[in-house]
């Protein structure tokens, strides 16, 4: 599902970028006032290497930011997982404590509760 959604999204984005780069092939001339360089670029790339560095721009602060919430997340599986290991481990020990010797079981009286409030065994 995550596979078709990311395609569909792809062709979204993947069918107008190359409509736009078709339609301006074209070139300019792009000129750096202090420097002495020209340089001759097709349209369509000085839309789209702006963008692509944006992107990949906002990817690293994305990364650079979120180690701390990753982190937390790492710990969190690993205290549930621990979690899950100590419930196994009691599970066991009740299954060990049920089936084992029958004399060993300690069995409490019920207690019940007389007309005067008092409780008896």
């Amino acid at each position: 599902m995550r596979f078709i959604i990311s395609t569909l999204v792809l062709l979204i984005v993947a069918v107008p970028a190359a409509v736009f780069a078709v339609s301006n092939e074209s070139t300019v001339v792009l000129r750096v006032w202090p420097l002495p360089f020209e340089v001759e670029i097709y349209i369509y790339l000085l839309v789209f290497i702006p963008l692509v560095a944006g992107l990949f721009i906002g990817y690293g602060y994305a990364v650079l930011t979120g180690g701390k919430t990753r982190r937390r997340a790492r710990e969190s599986a690993r205290e549930a997982n621990g979690h899950k290991r100590r419930i196994a481990e009691l599970e066991t020990e009740l299954e060990n404590l049920k089936g084992g010797d029958k004399e060993a079981k300690v069995t409490l009286p019920a207690t019940v509760e007389t007309p005067g409030g008092r409780a008896a065994a």
